[in-house]
């Protein structure tokens, strides 16, 4: 899972910001989130890099949904589901 979260960040630093990086970023974010739904950083810098990338028309905006549910202390979280 840290594997592909590592890729995500290799992909934007080394492609920078365009099309092919985000949704490579996207890609490599969620497989690690398929690997340990509870992965806090990979969840961290999905959230975000979908938000400024739709936004600033980088890409069409997804079909994922976003729900609220308690993590294990009882705290509320974002999810992002695809």
């Amino acid at each position: 899972m840290t594997g592909c979260y590592h890729q995500a960040a290799g992909a934007l630093g080394g492609n920078g910001w365009n099309e092919f990086a985000v949704t490579e970023a996207q890609n490599f974010l969620r497989r690690a989130l398929e690997l340990d739904g509870d992965f806090a950083l990979a969840r961290g810098q999905l959230a975000p890099l979908s938000e400024l990338a739709q936004n600033t028309g980088l890409v069409e905006h997804s079909a994922e949904r976003t729900l609220v549910k308690p993590n294990r202390c009882g705290d509320l979280r974002r999810s992002t589901l695809s």
